[in-house]
């Protein structure tokens, strides 16, 4: 399964936005006594994935794949966390949810002066530098947060992904083991560690990982999009199609569902019916660098090779912007 950053950005931070400020204001009211991958080598190179490529910029309104719902926002003040820094710290989530990652961090900034022991704030504002891929600055400040509040389940999720997307497995696989060990009932920490597990190849843990995120939250859009994608690369296309039809329901302007479809359907041999689910997936994001390569070698196995080569241009122009 190919996973562009920026898709897994969409995909896998936006899911752990309640799971930071639950742990991060149960840790301050306690605090008063202490502190596009190939799936298969067959005769194409058909790519599954969610991924807009280089369209879900940060600061962006294209079309994305938003494969989850944000998390909730604290509305309210909570007892020991000074007005300012939760004020701020809402107008911060606030940003992150409109893609506004820059100016989510100047907000964490001023929620810090009000309160520089509030974990959820460096929370925030490393889930910020890690959907601008400053990784560096991210993990600095998602080990503040965990040194402030050794529970912050969140936190550890974080860091699984920015180590993931770094490609260091080991510690991104022990930071999401982590993060589970202290909220066994997250979703969005299954399905992340879901994603790693198909990276890994171990796709019986991914279906596994799914399996638990979506009996969490059967709302849960990204899970069945993963397993779908699991799916395929075991060959069990009928089952990708359930999930990709589940995902769509959820979310009908998908387009990373919509390519999975058309991929399972590429490998049942079904052309046509694929290359009409690359269209929906390019006519929800014209940017999809990946529908273009996989519609391409739909037209090829249909001898049209002309229109083959044209969605072949198209996606290498838009993977060198």
């Amino acid at each position: 399964m190919y996973i562009s950053k920026k898709m897994c950005i969409i995909v896998v931070i936006s899911m752990i936005i309640g799971a930071l400020l639950v742990t991060a204001l149960n840790s301050k009211s306690q605090d008063t006594t202490s502190n596009s991958a190939n799936t298969q080598d067959t005769n194409s190179q058909v790519q599954q994935n969610n991924s807009s490529d280089k369209s879900n910029s940060t600061d962006s309104n294209k079309p994305n794949d938003k494969s989850v719902n944000h998390g909730p926002v604290v509305k309210t003040q909570t007892e020991n966390v000074p007005r300012g820094a939760q004020l701020h710290l809402d107008r911060a989530v606030n940003c992150i949810n409109n893609r506004k990652y820059n100016d989510a961090i100047e907000e964490c900034n001023e929620a810090i002066k009000f309160d520089p022991n509030y974990d959820a704030i460096y929370a925030y504002r490393g889930m910020s530098y890690s959907l601008l891929e400053n990784y560096e600055a991210a993990i600095n400040d998602l080990n503040q947060a965990i040194k402030i509040n050794p529970n912050n389940s969140g936190a550890y999720g974080l860091l699984g992904y920015v180590y993931m997307n770094l490609g260091n497995f080991d510690l991104s696989m022990s930071n999401y083991n982590k993060s589970i060990q202290l909220n066994q009932n997250d979703a969005s920490t299954y399905n992340n560690r879901g994603h790693l597990y198909y990276k890994l190849k171990n796709y019986e843990m991914a279906i596994n990982d799914f399996n638990k995120s979506i009996q969490l939250d059967p709302k849960n859009e990204a899970s069945y999009n993963g397993r779908g994608e699991t799916y395929i690369a075991l060959e069990n296309y009928e089952a990708a199609i359930n999930d990709f039809n589940r995902a769509i329901k959820l979310n009908p302007n998908s387009s990373r569902a919509y390519n999975g479809h058309g991929t399972a359907y590429f490998y049942l041999k079904d052309y046509n019916s694929a290359i009409t689910d690359f269209d929906k997936a390019i006519q929800i994001n014209p940017n999809y660098a990946v529908a273009y390569t996989n519609r391409g070698y739909a037209y090829k196995a249909l001898g049209e090779n002309a229109r083959a080569q044209s969605d072949f241009d198209k996606a290498q122009s838009l993977s060198n912007k």
